[in-house]
């Protein structure tokens, strides 16, 4: 009768408490705070990828003015940040104004990767008054049971 109690108990507290696999795939995409992925993996290696955008914020901006880009991404067990992409583009039609870096592959073994530049809101590159835009920051390791973990936001100009 002991074992039975026990068993319950154990039961009950996985139910309780959540069971996950330690490989599970989780595609997170939020608007606020960071992405993470506890389950991604490439080759066995857990990489547990995270992507918090500094600057820009969601509040307007300016036609003509700088923003700053500041995206810190990581690997929250110390593993290979192997490739980043921060794209901004028009929300209505898709139309891109920004993609970089030219090379989305770093494989940098520090775990952890702070990626900075300053953009000018032009015309000559799409931006206008009267639009929404949306900021877009992912991370990927190497393999393809890889999954992106992808962090937005969304800005206007006026």
């Amino acid at each position: 009768m002991k074992g039975h109690f026990a068993f319950i108990i154990i039961l009950f507290s996985m139910l309780l408490f959540g069971c996950s696999d330690s490989g599970e795939e989780i595609n997170t995409t939020n608007s606020g705070g960071t992405g993470t992925n506890p389950g991604n993996q490439s080759n066995g290696l857990y990489y547990d990828h995270k992507v918090e955008i500094k600057s820009p914020n969601n509040l307007s901006k300016t036609i003509d003015t700088k923003m700053e880009i500041k995206v810190e991404f990581s690997s929250q067990t110390n593993r290979t940040v192997h490739y980043i992409q921060i794209r901004i583009y028009n929300k209505s039609d898709d139309t891109e104004s920004y993609n970089m870096p030219s090379n989305t592959h770093l494989d940098d073994d520090s775990g952890f990767y702070t990626f900075k530049d300053e953009l000018t809101l032009g015309t000559n590159i799409g931006f206008s008054s009267g639009t929404t835009w949306v900021f877009e920051a992912k991370v990927w390791g190497p393999g393809s049971d890889n999954e992106e973990i992808l962090k937005t936001l969304e800005f206007s100009i006026n």
